[in-house]
């Protein structure tokens, strides 16, 4: 098993496996946006992004040895490997998944007013919320502070208690992320927060889409309720790798 770089993929894998396009998390890696790796046995792939969401990809292999294979390549460069099976690859091995659900969200039906909750766009919010919110936004996921926001699409409220942004953007797309204060809950902030961030993504032309457990009732509700439908479910499972990164 070797890495092999994103213009090499390019080459030997010119067609996606179908589902892997309502991951941008998966092909931000691809598109060079977030940082990530691509490893290669024979032509079975596996992209892996920095923070370990990863995508099997190509021909059908012995899953086991592969990742084991993947696992000792990535020792010390990440910690886990978070990874998405919509194509339901590892489903006859005896690895335990746990099920989650995609959506993707409609055109907003309602106007949304900005004004009603202080919210504003993270490009032009002054404060740091990177102190409120422990969600490592300008490492986990972007590169910088800069990247986060220029291009997550983000929203926040004045007063630093919510927070909607894309966690990734990529082919046309951009993974959804919200989080808001305990103390903040049940008044309507996290819709007006979605709805708003629907919007940044309609204005740029980005399909949002929504990823969470199926058994997260309130995540599943909020994305039925700011307009998101159920593309479909699949199973994710969560590999350890061990060493540091």
């Amino acid at each position: 098993m070797d890495f092999i770089s994103r213009n090499e993929f390019a080459v030997l894998q010119q067609n996606f496996d179908g589902n892997i396009a309502h991951f941008p998390i998966i092909l931000s890696v691809l598109e060079g946006s977030q940082d990530g790796f691509i490893l290669r046995e024979k032509y079975t792939f596996i992209i892996v992004h920095k923070f370990g969401f990863s995508f099997i990809l190509g021909e059908d292999c012995d899953y086991i040895l592969f990742l084991e294979k993947a696992k000792n390549k990535l020792k010390f460069k990440v910690p886990t490997l978070r990874i998405y099976d919509p194509d339901d690859r590892l489903g006859n091995t005896n690895l335990a998944g746990v099920e989650r659900v995609k959506l993707e969200g409609q055109k907003n039906t309602s106007k949304v007013d900005k004004s009603i909750l202080g919210l504003t766009s993270v490009e032009n919010f002054n404060g740091d919320f990177c102190s409120n919110f422990d969600l490592d936004l300008f490492s986990r996921f972007w590169r910088n502070e800069y990247e986060f926001r220029t291009f997550s699409l983000g929203v926040t409220t004045k007063d630093i208690q919510g927070i909607c942004y894309a966690t990734s953007v990529a082919n046309r797309r951009a993974e959804v992320d919200v989080f808001v204060e305990a103390d903040s809950r049940a008044v309507g902030l996290a819709t007006s927060l979605v709805l708003l961030f629907k919007h940044n993504c309609e204005q740029s032309g980005v399909i949002p889409v929504w990823d969470c457990y199926s058994n997260n009732i309130p995540s599943v509700k909020l994305a039925g309720k700011t307009g998101f439908d159920k593309l479909f479910k699949y199973n994710f499972y969560t590999l350890p790798i061990g060493g540091n990164k």
